[in-house]
């Protein structure tokens, strides 16, 4: 997307979705994925999509950070934002706050339910049903990476 009125964008998304991951020409990058809990749609928000695009509309990561956490959603999500310079943090979001996670080893690795324990002190986890894999799946991806490189 290129534009006039700020970084110009690039996104990535499943066919005829909108945005569910990308970069801006400022250097921010998102990305996206699945978390549930009991506080998801008892009131309207703003379409996750949405969020997403208007964090790539911000030309500095802080801005980013911003519009993620503070954003009204329906429906709990994950959104990891990161920057060319190498500063990165996950954002577990339920529909009304956010739960930063910050990278362990110079990483971030996330499945699909809450790690933030002040997340899980407040909200009831309700995906787990639907994917009860994801307790080990981050675990095992984290234990198989490499050790980050250094730019």
């Amino acid at each position: 997307i290129a534009r006039d009125d700020g970084p110009d964008i690039l996104t990535f998304t499943e066919a005829g979705g909108l945005a569910r991951c990308g970069m801006n020409a400022a250097g921010v990058a998102i990305t996206a994925n699945y978390l549930e809990c009991d506080r998801d749609y008892r009131d309207l928000g703003i379409p996750l999509p949405f969020i997403r695009r208007r964090a790539l509309e911000t030309q500095h990561f802080a801005m980013a950070l911003r519009v993620v956490a503070i954003t009204p959603k329906s429906g709990s999500n994950n959104m990891m934002l990161s920057t060319a310079e190498g500063d990165a943090i996950d954002l577990e979001c339920a529909p009304d706050e956010a739960f930063p996670v910050y990278p362990q080893d110079g990483m971030i690795v996330h499945a699909n339910h809450w790690q933030s324990g002040v997340a899980l002190t407040k909200l009831r986890e309700t995906g787990l049903a639907a994917v009860p894999d994801s307790l080990y799946r981050d675990r095992r991806r984290a234990a198989t990476s490499p050790p980050p490189s250094r730019w």
